[in-house]
């Protein structure tokens, strides 16, 4: 059946993990036989957009990328094997125990069940000698006969259905059994989950600050008025929760007392010196009497000095 007929038919199987066999055309004999849906496992987070109806997935979405790489030639699907969407891991990968009890895969959390069932199927088509270069590790594969042989390998492959391409039909593969068990697969394991961090609780609630003029304000009624309604229920919903009390306006700072001056200091001073200050005497005498008072005049300290002369903030805040 060629890719294009696929596409056009969207069987439910095929929006699955599926191991595929696709031949690109009948001028190379050479089989690609992968893997699809790698991604498609349990509790995944899907891309956006990923749950739309006209989204394709698993087998369809690889066969849509290969139609388009192929574009003139006409590719064709010759089977196909469902496979359960499940993580695991193999012998040689480490596994462990997250908090919730669960098991997940320490050295390739993302290792897909699809992805071990194609490593599988690859050994055996080794082994039965159908790489088409043997010095290259890729999942194109050559029968020595016919697509039959590479059919045949796919059968001992673990899964859930097998489905078989005709021109135009789809017919389910009655002598599939379920494959042959290997042992490479551990265990089955999921995402690993981490436990949940306590946030401060101001980092947890969200705010957000408008400043709007009074043009955008009438910019915004005329242009939206739902919008508009919208924020004049936010403004009345906040309103009402700074009555209830529930958002409490912040305190203003306590005003600062005001501070008075330091009581003034009396100089006691000798009747000499008071008669060289008033008197009209030479002014080599009237000097040494200032030198004299300036010295009696005992120095303020620096707080002292600030509470005399105080800010000119702290005088406007008085007033």
């Amino acid at each position: 059946m060629e890719l294009e007929t696929l596409l056009k038919l969207k069987p439910a199987f095929a929006y699955e993990p599926c191991l595929y066999i696709i031949k690109q055309n009948d001028v190379v004999n050479a089989y690609r036989c992968g893997l699809s849906g790698s991604t498609l496992h349990q509790d995944i987070d899907r891309v956006y957009g990923a749950d739309r109806p006209g989204t394709l997935t698993g087998l369809l979405s690889r066969c849509s990328m290969y139609l388009g790489f192929y574009v003139p030639m006409s590719p064709k699907i010759h089977a196909c094997l469902r496979v359960k969407k499940q993580l695991v891991s193999t012998q040689n990968q480490r596994t462990a125990t997250d908090f919730a009890g669960n098991t997940y895969n320490v050295d390739r959390g993302n290792y897909t069940l699809v992805r071990a069932m194609e490593s599988l199927m690859h050994d055996r088509m080794d082994a039965r000698g159908l790489r088409w270069k043997s010095d290259k590790k890729n999942e194109l594969f050559v029968p020595k006969k016919s697509v039959d042989e590479l059919i045949a390998v796919m059968r001992t492959i673990p899964g859930e259905e097998m489905y078989i391409f005709g021109e135009d039909s789809i017919t389910t593969d009655d002598t599939y059994r379920g494959g042959r068990a290997d042992d490479r697969i551990k265990t089955d394991t999921q995402v690993r989950t981490l436990p949940f961090r306590e946030v401060a609780s101001e980092l947890k609630t969200p705010s957000i600050t408008l400043r709007l003029s009074k043009k955008a304000i009438e910019d915004l009624r005329s242009g939206n008025p739902k919008r508009y309604e919208s924020l004049i229920d936010i403004i009345k919903a906040v309103s009402g929760l700074k009555e209830a009390g529930v958002i409490s306006k912040p305190r203003p700072p306590p005003p600062t007392p005001p501070t008075s001056p330091p009581p003034p200091t009396i100089l006691k001073l000798p009747p000499a010196t008071i008669a060289a200050l008033t008197s009209q005497g030479p002014p080599e005498a009237r000097a040494r009497a200032i030198s004299k008072v300036v010295q009696a005049i005992p120095r303020l300290t620096r707080s002292q000095t600030k509470a005399a002369h105080p800010r000119r903030s702290a005088r406007l805040a008085a007033k």
